[in-house]
């Protein structure tokens, strides 16, 4: 085996430690609870939309996981998240490797490893359905790499059906996967790749899925698709500046950069590689289908890391493909070997320490929704303040009522008998909060939205 391979795994293991050791304390938010209160093990459950998105496959997995664990510790969804992270880190690092060399593939690696650019996808468990459909999505991209067989077609086609099930993300890792391969002439006749999950998330769309697109807005109109151009700017932005270390300003600057040199590469160069089309065209492809529906919601949403999470490994194996072919070409002496090591060494560290702070940074913002949210349990658990009514939901979790049937099934969330040192107490002050935000909730009766 390859050193970069052995120290690929050796930065997997501290990764998946270390990640495992941030979210000590964390627990069940939002959307979690509507799936644990809503959703059941049946196909109602898998092809009914979850606002806009089809969580059919994330859904049933988290199901089940509910069903084994319960709410009891939060520490076995963080486990199936941190798997699932280091499968998306391994995929990058084998791309890269496979277009840019070994060195390459380890530092993208390492990278994404450390990838605090996407904490929202590290933190809250419920985005194994994000995780998930990017490690499938990528996992099709190595399956019909260089010249694949009939099997490995097929077999990308399935992951890439099962993808667009789990979440939004899987249908932009269609879209890469479908833009890759219409500019390959040699694999143009492996475009049903992409078509055929694509006309089965349509007849999903048609049958189900347009009752919950317009949950947040309607995207069909000339104000959303306003909004998009800077949306996809701002977001391509975020992608380069988390992946150089260097923040979404100077990031926008970098993309200007990619851009410049993609247009030279088209005009006067050989092309870009099919590769690069693909990722290139699937980054833009996830902020233009996320303006349409979230840009409205609130300033700077294209820099929600649950985006940045799948743009910024998409930019790297397209940079890389793009890079690839040059490296190869390069006769450097030794003294410019070192240059370029040192050089290449700086970005690296520029990008951990950037996503280490970020890491940081996102496990103090969850740690305050974990209290937040197991305050609002303590009190929807009783005794109720007065004006609170027990079948109202208190929006971040259910009622009152189901609360306290849910909690008796299956556990409290209020301790973790897994984390070491234990949950840590809740404060006065969230605790106030969580009583003034019963007092004066507002959403319908019974269930969360969902």
């Amino acid at each position: 085996m390859a050193r970069e391979t052995w120290l690929f795994g050796l930065a997997a293991a501290v990764a998946a430690v270390a990640l495992l050791a941030l979210g000590q304390g964390l627990t069940f938010f939002a959307d979690e609870w509507a799936v644990i209160e809503g959703r059941s093990l049946d196909v109602g459950s898998f092809l009914r939309p979850f606002n806009e998105h089809w969580l059919g496959t994330t859904i049933i997995v988290y199901r089940l996981m509910f069903g084994l664990f319960g709410l009891g510790s939060y520490v076995p969804y963080l486990v199936l998240l941190i798997a699932l992270h280091l499968v998306v880190a391994g995929e990058v690092f084998v791309l890269v490797r496979r277009a840019a060399g070994p060195i390459a593939g380890l530092a993208a690696g390492v990278i994404v490893l450390f990838f605090g650019a996407g904490f929202e996808n590290l933190f809250w468990a419920m985005q194994v359905g994000f995780i998930g459909a990017v490690a499938l999505g990528f996992g099709a991209m190595l399956a019909i790499d260089g010249t694949p067989t009939r099997r490995r077609a097929v077999l990308a086609c399935g992951l890439l059906v099962v993808a667009v099930a789990t979440s939004g993300l899987g249908l932009v890792m269609v879209a890469a996967i479908g833009l890759e391969l219409l500019a390959d002439r040699d694999r143009r006749r492996l475009l049903w790749v992409a078509l055929v999950p694509s006309a089965i998330y349509l007849g999903w769309y048609l049958a189900l899925g347009r009752a919950g697109v317009a949950t947040a807005r309607d995207p069909f109109t000339l104000e959303a698709a306003s909004q998009v151009p800077a949306f996809v700017v701002q977001g391509a932005g975020a992608a380069a500046g988390a992946i150089s270390g260097l923040g979404p300003s100077i990031g926008s600057v970098l993309v200007v950069g990619v851009v410049g040199l993609s247009a030279w590469r088209v005009v006067r160069g050989p092309g870009l590689p099919a590769r690069t089309v693909g990722c290139f065209g699937g980054m833009i492809a996830l902020y233009v289908l996320t303006g349409l529906v979230r840009a409205q919601l609130v300033t700077d949403a294209a820099l929600y890391t649950r985006y940045t999470y799948l743009a910024g490994p998409l930019l790297l194996v397209g940079l890389a493909a793009l890079a690839g072919p040059e490296l190869g070409r390069l006769r450097v002496s030794r003294s410019d070997k070192r240059w370029l090591a040192v050089a290449g060494a700086t970005l690296v560290t520029l990008a951990l320490a950037w996503n280490v702070e970020l890491l940081i940074a996102g496990r103090a913002l969850f740690l305050e929704r974990a209290e937040r949210t197991r305050a609002l349990v303590s009190v929807g658990l009783g005794p109720l303040p007065a004006g609170v009514e027990a079948d109202r939901t208190l929006i971040l979790v259910p009622s009152p009522a189901s609360l306290a049937r849910i909690v008796a099934a299956h556990g409290s969330p209020l301790a973790d008998p897994l984390v070491l040192g234990g949950v840590p107490p809740i404060g006065q002050a969230a605790m106030a909060d969580a009583v003034r935000r019963a007092e004066e909730a507002k959403g319908p009766l019974g269930a969360l939205p969902q």
